[in-house]
């Protein structure tokens, strides 16, 4: 920031001023302007002078004359010497300021004027010129910036490219593509097969139709036994039901049964020796089962000794048309019965 010096008040450029000739001028004025005083200090002497002579021409009085003039050891302004000497005290006090052109130093105008100049250099180095390509100076970081700014918008593109060698381009395919499979998915209100909704929508009621003919039923069993006695001679197994399914899906079997028994097992078979087939449901079967061919195999209790009580609740998926026989096995003590034996359509469909 700058300064002023302290008896004439000229300017003093601070080190981080850039250089401005209209302060190096506007202390040529101020000098200029002293001197100017000076001159006229000097053209009043001369008239003093003039007038001085003219008055010992008059009066021929040398005394007064001396006084006047005074002598080389006057310092003040009231005789020609004094004058004179605070003339040159003030000059020579003006140029220590101004100094020289070799001066380096903010200690006279010539060296602020030369310091400042050498920083406006450095700051010019710094800046470069319009014709600068490199990131050492200013120009040229700002070329470098503009290159990689316009190899970008080269890649970017415009919002009229339809090629993916630009991002609008890119842009441009993918919403065609998008679009397209739009129109193949279609909306959910479609009702066509030209579509994914409509087929879906078509199938979904296709689907909604064939439902409507399942008997889902989850409180009232379409099969429903209950106190069934299974008093026969050991080794014998009994056919609770024979169950031929109408539909693919899922059915729940449940059953409680309690007694005394060795190895009682409950099973469910969709294949099963011929003359099963023909034996009544709860009617004793002689030991014609074979258990490896089960489809689901259950022990329900093994204690000749005790009445003992075993529960199944299970889901089954089913085959449409598939027949599945439902029996126990095992060796009969006294007091067995199945509780209740239950076989309805669940809800859930595969």
């Amino acid at each position: 920031m700058a300064t002023f010096t302290t008896n004439y008040d000229f300017i003093k450029p601070g080190t981080e001023d850039y250089y401005d000739i209209a302060d190096f001028n506007e202390n040529m004025d101020a000098i200029d302007g002293q001197l100017s005083l000076t001159e006229q200090e000097v053209t009043k002497v001369k008239e003093e002078l003039e007038q001085m002579k003219i008055d010992i021409e008059q009066a021929c009085d040398l005394s007064a004359i001396d006084k006047k003039i005074g002598n080389t050891s006057d310092q003040t302004n009231t005789t020609l010497f004094g004058a004179i000497a605070a003339h040159k005290k003030a000059t020579d006090t003006t140029d220590t300021k101004v100094g020289t052109s070799s001066d380096q130093t903010n200690s006279t105008l010539f060296g602020a004027i030369a310091a400042h100049k050498k920083a406006t250099d450095a700051t010019n180095t710094k800046v470069g010129t319009s014709s600068d390509q490199t990131n050492s100076t200013l120009f040229g970081a700002i070329a470098a910036h503009k290159k990689a700014t316009d190899a970008t918008n080269t890649k970017v593109g415009t919002s009229s490219d339809q090629s993916n060698s630009t991002l609008f381009g890119a842009i441009a395919t993918h919403k065609k593509a998008t679009d397209a499979m739009d129109k193949k998915i279609g909306t959910s209100g479609d009702n066509t097969t030209t579509t994914l909704f409509g087929l879906f929508n078509k199938i979904n009621s296709k689907i909604n139709s064939e439902n409507t003919r399942y008997d889902y039923n989850t409180s009232s069993p379409q099969v429903s036994y209950e106190n069934i006695q299974l008093t026969a001679p050991d080794h014998n197994t009994f056919k609770l039901h024979t169950f031929k399914a109408k539909y693919d899906g899922n059915i729940r079997v449940k059953t409680y049964a309690y007694g005394k028994a060795q190895n009682l097992y409950f099973y469910i078979m969709d294949l099963a020796p011929t003359d099963l087939m023909n034996v009544a449901d709860k009617a004793p079967i002689s030991s014609i089962l074979l258990p490896d061919t089960a489809t689901y195999k259950q022990l329900l209790y093994n204690d000749t000794s005790r009445v003992e009580s075993c529960s199944i609740d299970i889901i089954l998926p089913v085959i449409k048309g598939h027949i599945y026989h439902f029996l126990t096995s095992g060796s009969l003590y006294t007091n067995n019965a199945i509780k209740y034996f239950q076989l309805y359509y669940t809800e859930t469909i595969i």
